[in-house]
C-alpha cells in the first residue's frame, strides 16, 4: 500500500479541504490554535518502542510547534488510522482551564459521529465543539494573529 493510500480511504481532498476550512472558522472566535493531524500509521521506530498514542501526539504537537502559541492554547487533534485511534490534546494554557474529562467527552463524541456517519464528520463535529470551548474561555483578542496553519497535517 503506498503512503497516502489509507488516507484516501477515509478523506477524499475536498474532506480534507473542509476540515482545514473548518479550523480557520473555529479559529476567528477564540485566541486559541487547532490542529489536526492524520496519521496512517506508526513508524517502525514508534511500533518497536512500543509508544503509547498520547506519547506520538504529544511528539507531534511539539514537532509542529504549537507550544509556541503565545498563550500556549493548542489543542490538536490527532487520528492514527491504521489502528483506528485518536486522541484529543491541549497544551497547558488550556488543559488548566478544559481539562481531560472534557476532551473525553469530546473525544467520545466524535468517535460515534465517525462511526455513524464517516470519518469527516465525525472531526467536523469535534471541531465545532472544541471550537465552541476555546471561543467562550479564550476568546479572540482584538491583536491575535493565526500563528499555526489550519491544513490538515497527513503523516
Amino acid at each position: 500500500m503506498a503512503k497516502g493510500d489509507l488516507i484516501r480511504q477515509f478523506l477524499d481532498e475536498e474532506q480534507l479541504a473542509r476540515i482545514g476550512r473548518k479550523v480557520g472558522e473555529c479559529e476567528k472566535a477564540t485566541s486559541g490554535e487547532i490542529r489536526v493531524v492524520i496519521r496512517e500509521k506508526k513508524d517502525w521506530v514508534a511500533r518497536l518502542l512500543r509508544l503509547s498514542l498520547r506519547r506520538l501526539v504529544v511528539e507531534e504537537f511539539y514537532r509542529l510547534r504549537m507550544h509556541k502559541t503565545r498563550e500556549r492554547t493548542g489543542v490538536i487533534l490527532y487520528f492514527l488510522l491504521e489502528d483506528r485511534q485518536f486522541y484529543i490534546y491541549g497544551d497547558k494554557g488550556i488543559h488548566a482551564a478544559v481539562g481531560q474529562e472534557t476532551w473525553d467527552r469530546v473525544a467520545g463524541e466524535v468517535a460515534a459521529a465517525a462511526r455513524e456517519q464517516n470519518l469527516c464528520e465525525g472531526v467536523l463535529l469535534g471541531l465545532g465543539q472544541i471550537g465552541a470551548i476555546l471561543a467562550e474561555r479564550f476568546p479572540i483578542r482584538p491583536d491575535d494573529v493565526d500563528e499555526l496553519p489550519n491544513e490538515v497535517e497527513l503523516r
